[in-house]
């Protein structure tokens, strides 16, 4: 399965092993669980937008200056433009 994610070039596979040192940093600054560490770690890494619905990983996000955009707080319209900004274009 790994494989054919490569192939098609779909997806980006991230070990555990190259995020924990970072996880760990975020988790110690933030307070955030483990599992929200390795997010938020994840998406600050790769400048990557962080879209969730958990208020506290969203905050903690933006804490340490990660993009981040709490779904219960935006429209689909609005969560369509901040993506297509994010990709370099816009929505209709």
């Amino acid at each position: 399965m790994v494989e054919s994610l490569k192939a098609a070039r779909q997806y980006i596979i991230i070990y555990e092993e190259e995020y924990r040192d970072k996880a760990l940093e975020v988790a110690l600054a933030t307070g955030s669980s483990g599992f929200d560490a390795y997010v938020i770690a994840l998406a600050k890494s790769r400048n990557a937008l962080l879209i969730t619905d958990d208020e506290a990983m969203s905050i903690h996000a933006s804490n340490l200056g990660v993009k981040s955009v709490l779904l219960r707080s935006v429209s689909l319209k609005d969560l369509e433009r901040i993506v297509a900004s994010q990709r370099g274009y816009d929505a209709a």
